[in-house]
């Protein structure tokens, strides 16, 4: 168990997510100019303000007006800060493609989104793992942005997979559900914007 903890609190989807879609705008960027200014829009809506929601919410400590751990909050409020991820995540969405965002940074927004909420309706009868649906989806939309360049971060997936099962989140068919959802909705995703087939 020694370094499992660390692998799944440091890849996490959240902080896996938003180095995937930083990465995704860079690749497809013409620009440094450019992509900074994906960068802000994603950094403002999906680092941000869910950061600035959980503070507030974060209560202070008894008598010392400070405040107590975030990660309490984090762990203890996960449904309400998964409903806050998409609340950021939709405007998002449409501000990118407003500022005509490149097609696969908007896709892998919208295929993290469906996987999201795939796995979070599959979850009320079977609990799939979010961190394998999460990863799963954000390395296949880095294959498609660096192509076969990008295929040794396939290894990430069982890294993880081993930390999931060894801290004994997850049992194997709950990670095969999580990677299923995601190459479903990823690949329904991608394909819908046109970026396959």
């Amino acid at each position: 168990m020694g370094i499992a903890r660390p692998i799944s609190k440091i890849l996490n989807p959240f902080s896996l997510s938003v180095t995937a879609l930083l990465l995704v705008s860079y690749a497809t960027s013409i620009s440094l100019s450019e992509f900074s200014r994906w960068a802000l829009v994603i950094v403002s809506f999906l680092v941000v303000l869910p950061i600035v929601y959980a503070r507030v919410r974060t209560p202070l400590a008894a008598g010392s007006g400070l405040m107590t751990d975030p990660m309490v909050f984090f762990r203890q409020h996960r449904k309400e800060l998964w409903l806050i991820g998409i609340l950021c995540a939709v405007p998002c969405v449409l501000l990118l493609v407003f500022l005509e965002a490149p097609t696969l940074v908007i896709a892998t927004l919208v295929a993290l989104l469906v996987t999201s909420l795939a796995v979070s309706l599959v979850n009320r009868v079977f609990r799939a793992s979010y961190h394998l649906a999460a990863v799963t989806t954000l390395v296949t939309v880095l294959i498609f942005a660096w192509g076969n360049t990008a295929l040794p971060i396939v290894a990430v997936i069982p890294l993880i997979g081993w930390a999931r099962y060894t801290l004994g989140e997850h049992s194997p068919a709950q990670m095969v559900a999580g990677c299923g959802l995601a190459i479903i909705a990823c690949s329904a995703s991608v394909y819908g914007f046109g970026l396959l087939g």
